[in-house]
């Protein structure tokens, strides 16, 4: 996709959270290159490294985990599954520890990114 192509996506989507939302000041979106899903590359050690990590900073499972190859190397994407009140904030923490022990056990992926979901 062109840049100018997903930056008027991406403020169609941040104009719609505004319109949804009248409370929220200002949206910001962050845009990622990503490439076709490559099913069968998150091998099962890998898996369950993550299902590991979640499980200790979550207290569940993740709801998927997914890789993509990009010429960077190996992106893994995990959706994790938060209760409807947990603060922003305390998902935002949530996600970014799973995130930063993901990095240090699996050294060898090349990005993660991790989306939560009541």
């Amino acid at each position: 996709m062109e840049l100018a192509d997903a930056h008027a996506l991406a403020e169609d989507v941040e104009q719609q959270i505004r319109l949804a939302a009248p409370e929220v000041c200002d949206v910001q979106t962050h845009l990622e290159p990503l490439a076709e899903p490559t099913p069968g590359r998150v091998v099962g050690h890998v898996r369950t490294e993550i299902a590991g990590i979640v499980a200790d900073v979550t207290g569940g499972v993740p709801r998927t985990v997914r890789s993509l190859d990009t010429d960077d190397g190996l992106v893994v994407l995990v959706t994790l599954g938060l209760p409807g009140e947990t603060t922003l904030a305390a998902a935002h923490d949530e996600a970014s520890e799973v995130e930063e022990r993901i990095r240090a056990a699996l050294p060898d992926v090349a990005d993660v990114v991790v989306h939560t979901e009541p």
